[in-house]
């Protein structure tokens, strides 16, 4: 089998090889997904690619940065839709720690919001629980 690679100068380059693995995963580029979701976030403008276009551009926190680079007041993403800011995002307990930040923004602007701080009470409204 022959393949032809181009590097980042665009030179092109033919090798010879038994086997070809792709480690990229399918569809690397984000922004052209046509998966009806994520079209309809893009073309809005409610989300914008990462550096690489391999997922979501968002926050320290997991907000979803929008085409200007705002953060969303509604949107988070955890999990593999940050692939091209933190890669290997897939590990239950990299997930665990991702829900739970998202899980502590949420509470601390709905404590805001309420004007009361929900850590002293135990109110079933107020807990959240997540299981992976």
């Amino acid at each position: 089998m022959s393949v032809r690679v181009r590097d980042e100068a665009g030179q092109e380059s033919s090798h010879e090889s038994a086997l070809v693995v792709n480690c990229t995963g399918p569809r690397a580029g984000f922004s052209e997904t046509d998966i009806p979701l994520y079209r309809n976030l893009i073309e809005r403008g409610l989300v914008r690619s990462d550096e690489l276009d391999m997922g979501i551009d968002v926050a320290t926190d997991f907000a979803v940065l929008d085409a200007e680079g705002e953060k969303s007041k509604l949107l988070f993403a955890i999990g593999p839709l940050m692939r091209g800011s933190l890669l290997e995002t897939t590990a239950v307990p990299e997930l665990r720690g991702q829900a739970h930040r998202v899980a502590e923004v949420l509470a601390a602007d709905a404590a805001q919001k309420a004007n009361r701080d929900f850590r002293m009470s135990v109110e079933d409204e107020h807990v959240v629980e997540y299981y992976i």
